[in-house]
């Protein structure tokens, strides 16, 4: 498929800036909300129809460049004999249930798979976490605030932090190919919570745990894009995974990382936070990220993080628009 997020992808000339949202069908949109009241989290996600449906309502609406198929970074660890409960203010709790499934499942390459054969005028983006953010939810059994158990771990018993993460790894890969061979355009990869680690630790998880994967999506032909937060200071580590994308927050600036890293793919980097309280802001903010950019064929607009929950889809509408009327 010919579009603007491909051209980006293989460093290919086009006229404009690719622009899709992380979470853009999320909590925020209307659609989203008339189904939970009907569906948990839980019966959407093992929905390939009502995930696909949601992920098509939203870029559809906001008129992005590229749709990401609704899901969880915490459903593919169902293979390693996890439950995963949904608590509201809280986050996804995994329980041991034992039940290790002999024949992997990808619930979202299902969803991918539903989207592509209604909708393949959109290419549609498939995720994973990243293996740090995913283990650490299983060593803390829940949202490891500040990754401090997880640090805790590293640093005491580093024999079975990285049996973990070898164990994640391998999931993380099936659930890629799973994704790319259902049709996905790009795999993203979550690590939100890489900034909480200092630069040395974060470059072994990126040389020894991120760079596997990575290295597994290109095996498979497929492109990769690697977000994180907090990581403004130690990006030439991240660099080593050898990501297609470096996807990163607001706390740098895009255009002083592509002068240091020119070939590097960049996505980013609005800060949600003005989306959901200025459009004209977000207006102003956006076009600055863009003209720093835009001689840039490797380069995606997105935010440096998901929409927030009170964020007015009418205003992610407007700037789509608005972005869309800059040429390259």
């Amino acid at each position: 498929m010919n579009s603007l997020l491909n051209s980006a992808l293989n460093g290919a000339e086009h006229e404009q800036v690719p622009v899709w949202f992380m979470r853009q069908a999320g909590r925020y949109m209307p659609s989203y909300r008339k189904m939970r009241k009907n569906f948990s989290m839980e019966e959407i996600c093992h929905s390939p129809q009502m995930a696909a449906e949601i992920t098509h309502d939203a870029a559809h609406y906001l008129g992005v460049d590229a749709a990401i198929i609704f899901s969880d970074i915490m459903i593919p660890l169902e293979n390693l004999g996890y439950r995963i409960k949904y608590v509201e203010n809280v986050g996804p709790i995994p329980e041991r249930t034992g039940n290790i499934r002999e024949m992997y499942k990808s619930e979202a390459s299902s969803a991918i798979r539903y989207f592509r054969s209604r909708y393949q005028d959109l290419p549609v983006i498939g995720f994973i976490g990243g293996p740090l953010t995913i283990a650490s939810y299983i060593i803390a059994g829940g949202p490891d605030r500040e990754l401090r158990k997880t640090k805790e771990l590293i640093l005491t018993d580093e024999d079975n932090f990285r049996t973990l993460m070898n164990e994640v790894v391998k999931i993380s890969l099936n659930e890629a190919r799973e994704q790319i061979l259902a049709g996905a355009a790009a795999i993203q990869i979550f690590d939100s919570w890489l900034g909480f680690l200092d630069p040395v630790i974060s470059e072994y998880i990126i040389l020894d745990f991120v760079k596997k994967i990575v290295d597994g999506i290109k095996k498979l032909r497929g492109k990769s894009i690697y977000f994180t937060t907090g990581t403004s200071g130690f990006v030439e580590a991240l660099t080593l995974c050898g990501a297609d994308v470096l996807s990163l927050d607001w706390r740098c600036s895009l255009g002083d990382v592509h002068s240091a890293y020119p070939n590097m793919g960049l996505q980013g980097n609005l800060d949600p936070v003005i989306l959901a309280k200025s459009l004209s802001k977000s207006v102003e903010r956006s076009v600055m990220i863009m003209k720093e950019m835009q001689d840039f064929n490797r380069y995606i607009f997105n935010l440096g993080h998901g929409i927030l929950p009170e964020t007015d889809p009418g205003n992610v509408r407007s700037l789509v628009k608005k972005l869309k009327e800059i040429k390259l």
